[in-house]
């Protein structure tokens, strides 16, 4: 396995094949791409449990796997900077917090929210009676009725 990784100008479509086996091998998956493999390790670990399964416990889907399999074989991969890629910098903290929707855009249709509701009622940034995140000792989302996310 992995034969191609030392020959630079191999065909990827043979190297893509290579990666993927030795990716769903490694796992101990079944299937003939990584989603495939990441569907059938999803079936065996939540038919065994009623636990909440660790997505890190999983392999990346197919497009994702061979996106970060390319980037790994570059010889002179590019220099990027995260703030360029919705990623904002809290220097207080000296971290990195993602930028998923942009500032006032709706998550998701109202109808949607209500379903996923952690119960959160406050209007405002909690730490208040009516949050029932606070009650459940769990972090507020983005999802709560507060809108605090982060800052709660």
């Amino acid at each position: 396995m992995l034969d191609f990784l030392s020959i630079t100008d191999f065909p990827w479509e043979d190297v893509e094949k290579e990666v993927t086996m030795f990716m769903i091998a490694t796992y101990g998956g079944s299937g003939k791409t990584t989603s495939e493999c990441h569907k059938w390790l999803w079936a065996q670990k939540t038919a065994r449990s009623y636990a909440a399964l660790k997505l890190a416990s999983l392999p990346l889907t197919t497009e994702g796997f061979l996106q970060n399999a390319k980037r790994a074989l570059k010889s002179d991969p590019p220099s990027l900077n995260p703030l360029d890629y919705c990623w904002e910098a809290d220097d207080v903290n000296n971290t990195l917090y993602p930028t998923t929707v942009a500032e006032g855009v709706c998550v998701a249709p109202d109808c949607i929210l209500k379903l996923i509701c952690t119960g959160c009622d406050s209007e405002i940034p909690c730490r208040s009676g009516n949050c029932g995140c606070t009650g459940h000792q769990i972090p507020c989302t983005m999802f709560c009725a507060c809108g605090a996310g982060f800052s709660c």
